[in-house]
């Protein structure tokens, strides 16, 4: 399907050499081929590999993100306003009189859109523009449409083809008990494989394969077409823009502008979607983390990568959202994603789509990029509100190019991982002739096992919320192998990935939840009768039924409990104690032998002190017995010094 260009405008736009200091830094995600030694423990970064991508040196595309609502139908005719609106008289003053003319080029939500600039841009100018273009009073927001690029690199299959990261930590230290997982029930005694969840994977998109195909939901292409004079190559590469066709036509590269490296096709879209969710008990090839769990292809990134606008309108609609002239998603999924990023601080569009994603109910999985940084990881990792992935290898250690830093959420297996792949140099040869296995290390893989064991989880307690699914994986991960680089380093996240503990951390909560609470509020009066409620519900995954509860005092003066097995239970607060404090707790156990407690604390009175029956008149009473000692200490003192003090000998 063509994409259709909407109606172009021009505006005359002036630019000036001398304002600097405003890009953001950019640089394409590095590769890991040739550098997969573990990183020493004392280790504080690496030098980067020579043949990292360099930056792009021109630009073309600006988002704008206006405060209002531009068009309720997202029609560029209505968004003509508000980019006019971005011009003064005698045109926008920046470096050094060059003019060029924006152009509309796509909308990314209601109120984001993306502009073309007509001829290209180094960093400084057209973030010189974008700072520009932001101080007008409409304008929320301006920055450069970055190119992301994955975040992956492929080794040669002697690195490994078994799936050593699904197996038992026990033979492999970074292993990731997967298999252990897949032998646990749900409450519907259903296998944990991740039924009936779906996985948004955001990449390159899907080429056909036997062992995945299956597993496979249709998606959606998001890659605008830049065709000349829009770019100097083709992100698309497959002759049209949007539509509902995300497979994957390959991403070779002949054309070395821009600094783009020549490459033959990755089908890097592909592996990562197998890892989450290849094919399981069909006795061919590999299988998935999640067998069992859908997989939805949304295409962001082609020819030398994506953009950030493309991406950032995949994101919304793999969650379900509207975008502009596309269809509603109708699997939304609830796991999405991105192996891929790119250098800099988390941009505003990227941000905005996370929020509105998790508002959705859909967790963000990213990986944090191959640079080796010791102290920093990529964007959109970097972000607020994504589960940021770095990587380790088979004895847990940190691989050298795994990004490590502040934001990093936790570790998943990334050395010689497993995917389905095709023979294609360039285009793909058609299945089954052309279906491949290929092993791969990178940031890329890591977090495709983590989307694949949060199926699972979602599986067991399709209610869980983006924080409590968060919280299960970070609570249930292994601490990392002492003497390795990531142990005790909170740069390294919470820890490696386990799909067994976690899985049985969510089964868990078959267990029945309880609450307690008093009849009177703080404080108390000595001898007054006070009743305690208890309340237990049955576990929401398989709980059965509340089989028995008790209360038991936990501290303070003991009393007499009157109906200790019964939900309500009362006592009388002691008339004298010198304690205040009395604590119960209250437990309920389910059928499921399973059980849970909560507690409930008051505070009394203080109990009136005794009278003394001696002392002298005045009112006043007997001496405390500290001041008994320090009267005696007193006498003792005076007699001493009466005795004479010491000197010095001569």
């Amino acid at each position: 399907m063509k994409a259709r260009y909407m109606r172009t405008w021009k505006i005359l736009v002036w630019a000036v050499a001398s304002l600097g200091g405003l890009g953001a830094s950019w640089v394409a995600t590095s590769q890991t081929e040739g550098w997969l030694e573990p990183r020493a423990t004392y280790a504080e970064g690496r030098t980067r590999p020579a043949e990292l991508p360099m930056p792009p040196s021109n630009f073309q595309r600006l988002i704008v993100k206006f405060k209002t609502p531009t068009a309720t139908r997202f029609a560029a005719d209505s968004t003509r306003d508000h980019i006019r609106a971005l011009n003064v008289p005698g045109g926008v003053q920046v470096l050094g009189q060059k003019a060029v003319a924006l152009d509309y080029l796509k909308s990314v939500s209601e109120q984001t859109h993306v502009l073309h600039i007509d001829q290209a841009l180094n960093r400084e100018e057209v973030t010189a523009l974008a700072h520009q273009l932001a101080q007008d009073a409409n304008v929320e927001y301006a920055e450069v449409d970055e190119r992301v690029l994955p975040h992956f690199a492929p080794n040669d299959p002697e690195y490994g083809t078994s799936q050593w990261a699904w197996q038992s930590s026990a033979t492999h230290a970074g292993a990731t008990n997967t298999s252990a997982a897949w032998n646990r029930f749900t409450a519907g005694s259903q296998p944990v494989s991740g039924s009936g969840v779906v996985v948004a994977v955001l990449d390159s998109g899907y080429v056909t394969h036997a062992d995945l195909g299956a597993n496979i939901l249709p998606g959606y292409d998001f890659i605008s077409l830049d065709t000349l004079p829009y770019a100097p190559f083709s992100t698309a590469n497959d002759g049209d823009g949007r539509d509902a066709n995300a497979a994957d036509p390959g991403n070779w590269n002949t054309d070395t502008r821009n600094n783009c490296k020549t490459s033959n096709s990755s089908w890097h879209g592909s592996r990562v979607a197998s890892v989450v969710g290849a094919i399981g008990n069909n006795t061919t090839g590999m299988v998935g983390v999640a067998y069992g769990a859908k997989v939805l292809p949304v295409r962001v990134l082609g020819v030398c990568g994506g953009y950030l606008s493309d991406i950032a309108a995949g994101m919304r609609w793999a969650a379900g959202l509207s975008v502009a002239g596309t269809p509603i998603n109708s699997n939304p999924a609830k796991v999405l994603n991105l192996s891929l990023g790119s250098e800099g601080t988390c941009p505003s569009t990227f941000q905005d789509a996370i929020n509105d994603v998790r508002a959705a109910g859909s967790l963000v999985v990213v990986s944090t990029g191959n640079e080796g940084a010791t102290d920093s990881i990529t964007q959109p990792a970097n972000c607020k509100g994504v589960l940021a992935v770095t990587a380790h290898a088979q004895n847990g250690g940190s691989p050298s190019f795994a990004n490590v830093g502040p934001g990093t959420t936790i570790s998943g297996p990334g050395v010689s991982i497993l995917g389905t792949s095709n023979s294609g140099t360039n285009g793909p040869t058609a299945s089954p002739t052309g279906d491949s296995y290929v092993a791969g290390s990178g940031t890329s893989f890591s977090a495709p096992m983590v989307s694949g064991v949060a199926a699972l989880l979602l599986q067991i307690k399709p209610t869980m919320g983006v924080d409590e699914l968060t919280s299960r994986l970070v609570d249930s991960a292994r601490a990392f192998p002492s003497g390795t680089y990531c142990a005790g380093k909170p740069a390294c996240g919470a820890g490696m990935l386990d799909a067994d503990a976690a899985s049985a951390l969510v089964l868990a909560d078959a267990a029945p939840t309880t609450s307690a609470s008093a009849s009177s509020t703080d404080p108390v009066a000595r001898g007054a009768v006070v009743t305690l409620t208890g309340n237990a519900t049955a576990g929401a995954t398989g709980g059965g039924s509340i089989s028995n509860v008790r209360w038991t005092q936990m501290a303070g003066p003991t009393v007499t409990l009157t109906g200790a097995n019964s939900l309500s239970a009362s006592f009388t607060t002691p008339s004298t104690s010198d304690t205040t404090g009395i604590t119960f707790q209250f437990q309920a156990t389910a059928s499921n032998s399973l059980s849970s407690s909560s507690r409930v604390s008051i505070t009394m009175v203080s109990a009136p002190n005794p009278v003394s029956s001696t002392g002298g008149g005045g009112g006043g009473g007997a001496l405390h017995w500290i001041e008994l000692v320090a009267l005696a200490g007193i006498a003792l003192v005076s007699r001493w010094m009466q005795r004479g003090v010491p000197t010095p000998h001569q």
